[in-house]
């Protein structure tokens, strides 16, 4: 059997170490890297979607509450005209955010939820450019047909529309807690 010497057996176990060493850094840096993409995909995916929801729900609550304000006794045509324009406004901004959301990939069954969305949106849009002929027209029994849409139509696409986003936000706050899970379990 080879007998080693001191300066032998202290090399070796330099080697070793080394060896070691090198081993856990090359883990640590795939593992890292791994974490990296994770974080990542919730930067590019989730954060931007979670933001342009949270801007298309308060361009969406923005158009109600312009359509409503029209309703009000005594708002005068002047200001029937203000309020028509910042609907405009706020359509073509909810519009724009919502080209934005698209234009980042779907995740597996996000479409689904985000499909929902969009006919609600287009069903409160249609609702809204009625109410927006109606209040330009002086004929009182447009005004009537217009104040009846606030109390029905009105509100009830609202709390569908309200509903459905709701499930797609939390549909994106699901997606980040679990590319977080995918990250810690990474590392």
């Amino acid at each position: 059997s080879m007998k080693w010497n001191l300066k032998q057996r202290i090399l070796a176990i330099c080697g070793m170490l080394a060896v070691m060493i090198l081993v856990v850094g090359v883990i640590g840096f795939f593992g890292m890297r791994q974490v990296a993409t994770r974080g990542n995909d919730i930067a590019k995916t989730n954060l931007p979607k979670t933001d342009y929801l949270g801007k298309m729900y308060a361009h969406f609550k923005e158009v109600r509450i312009q359509l409503r304000t029209m309703g009000i006794e005594g708002v005068t045509e002047e200001e029937k005209k203000e309020y028509r324009e910042k609907v405009v406004d706020f359509i073509a901004k909810y519009e724009d955010t919502d080209k934005k959301y698209t234009s980042v990939p779907f995740a597996e069954g996000e479409k689904v939820l985000y499909d929902s969305v969009s006919n609600e949106w287009a069903t409160f849009k249609k609702i809204g450019q009625e109410v927006l002929r109606l209040s330009e027209s002086k004929d009182p029994a447009d005004h009537k047909k217009m104040l009846s849409i606030f109390f029905k139509e009105c509100p009830e696409a609202a709390n569908i529309y309200r509903e459905n986003i709701n499930k797609l936000i939390a549909f994106q706050d699901e997606q980040a807690v679990h590319s977080v899970g995918q990250a810690e379990k990474a590392q």
